[in-house]
């Protein structure tokens, strides 16, 4: 399991302007990316930038988790080379999108960040 560790750096203001400044951007980001099942990763491939659509799941602190096989690309492409970016949303003209390095998870934490991409992945 891969654990998307960065923070959103994007929302398209058409989210904001729907809401009070004073409200709280986190909140509204979270609730969108709930709403959410497939994002875009675009990963560094040998030469080019290689993307692909594929489900996720999303911790309260905006991490998003990815699961894929050890022998597909996008994974090979990020034990290469970690720098990745994602794209989450399309409707309406809204994203949010995160670009920043993947890390692999292991023992304790990758246990409970796949209970949390499993309950998501149960509920589509």
């Amino acid at each position: 399991m891969i654990n998307y560790t960065v923070n959103p750096y994007l929302i398209q203001s058409q989210v904001l302007q729907c809401y009070n400044l004073f409200v709280d951007k986190k909140k509204i980001i979270l609730e969108f990316i709930k709403k959410e099942k497939l994002a875009v990763l675009a990963t560094v491939g040998e030469t080019v930038p290689e993307s692909s659509v594929l489900e996720f799941g999303e911790t309260d602190n905006l991490e998003i988790i990815l699961d894929m096989f050890t022998a597909s690309r996008k994974y090979k492409n990020m034990k290469a080379n970690p720098n990745v970016s994602l794209v989450i949303g399309w409707d309406e003209d809204i994203t949010i999108q995160y670009e920043g390095i993947a890390e692999e998870l292991s023992g304790k934490e990758k246990t409970q960040h796949q209970e949390i991409y499993w309950k998501k992945k149960s509920q589509i």
